[in-house]
């Protein structure tokens, strides 16, 4: 459930075609990724793994 709320989010559902929906789900976290690659490093976590912390608290969990 956590990944497909998340991909829902990106517009990347993945019931139709899952191979094509991840690609285009990894392509939008690169662009992200890429767009905040000025943001300060965190020891310990890659800034794709905080893009992915931060995916689940604001669509999964709702916290944010």
């Amino acid at each position: 459930a956590r990944d497909y709320e998340i991909s829902k989010k990106y517009d990347c559902s993945y019931s139709a075609n899952p191979a094509a929906a991840y690609c285009k789900f990894f392509g939008e976290i690169h662009r992200i990724a890429m767009e905040l690659s000025d943001v300060p490093v965190v020891p310990g976590k890659t800034l794709v793994k905080r893009i992915d912390e931060y995916n689940f608290a604001r669509y999964t969990k709702r916290w944010i």
